[in-house]
């Protein structure tokens, strides 16, 4: 039995009986498609834990800082590497080999970046 009443010799296979066609626009794809990626977004980002902002921290990320850092006018670093000294001392390093200074334990690190700012405004996915 043929689904597809278009042509009754169409080279498409046939389909089970409780299986429909829908027809839908490029708009219509379009906007279900973005909805579904903002939401995914809008979930992924929530630093409500430490771990959840350590995790974050991490090459190919941009972090964005309450307060301008020297060599950064933008205060924005976009993480290329992470250098740990024996201390506990945190440095980040961008992809142009710019360095941050060096910050004293991550949770100095982790207070002076803007989470808010980071959470409304970049584009992040989680991947599964």
């Amino acid at each position: 039995m043929n689904i597809d009443n278009n042509s009754p010799n169409s080279n498409q296979p046939e389909l089970p009986f409780n299986r429909k066609r829908y027809k839908v626009t490029e708009e219509q794809f379009q906007s279900l498609l973005e909805r579904r990626i903002e939401t995914k977004l809008t979930e992924s980002l929530s630093f409500s834990s430490v771990q959840e902002k350590l995790a974050f921290i991490k090459p190919g990320n941009i972090l964005t800082f309450k307060d301008k850092l020297p060599g950064f006018p933008r205060g924005q670093i976009a993480i290329s590497r992470i250098k740990r000294s024996k201390t506990g001392a945190i440095q980040l390093i961008n992809p142009f080999g710019t360095e941050s200074p060096w910050f004293s334990s991550e949770d100095e690190l982790l207070s002076m970046i803007d989470w808010q700012w980071i959470e409304n405004n970049a584009i992040y996915k989680k991947y599964e």
